[in-house]
C-alpha cells in the first residue's frame, strides 16, 4: 500500500483472485492505478503474462518486489527430498 499511497501505479499477481481484487481495489481508493493478474509464480508462462500484462498497461516496470515464498519441511542428507528442495530455490530464488 505504501507505493499505492505515494501514487505509483501498482501491477499486483498471487493465486487467490479474491484477495488480489481486494488489495487492487484498496490500492486505487489509495489513489493509484492498479491491475493483477492471477498466477503462480513458479511458471514461467504465468511470469511472462504478467510482465506482458504490467509493460502493456504502464509501458515499463520501474520497481519491483518479490513477496513470494515457501518454507519446506526439512530434508537430512540420509532422507533427501530433491523436489520439495528444488520448489524452494525456484520460488524463492529463481523467481
Amino acid at each position: 500500500m505504501g507505493f499505492a499511497a505515494e501514487g505509483a501505479s501498482v501491477s499486483l499477481s498471487g493465486r487467490n483472485v479474491e484477495a488480489l481484487e481486494r488489495v487492487a481495489a484498496d490500492c486505487k481508493r489509495a489513489g493509484a492505478e492498479a491491475i493483477y493478474t492471477p498466477g503462480e509464480i513458479t511458471s514461467d508462462d504465468n511470469l511472462k503474462e504478467l510482465v506482458d500484462h504490467t509493460v502493456s498497461k504502464f509501458g515499463k516496470i520501474d520497481i519491483l518486489v518479490n513477496c513470494a515464498g515457501v518454507v519446506n519441511p526439512p530434508c537430512t542428507i540420509l532422507n533427501p527430498n530433491f523436489e520439495e528442495y528444488d520448489k524452494c530455490l525456484n520460488t524463492n530464488l529463481r523467481n
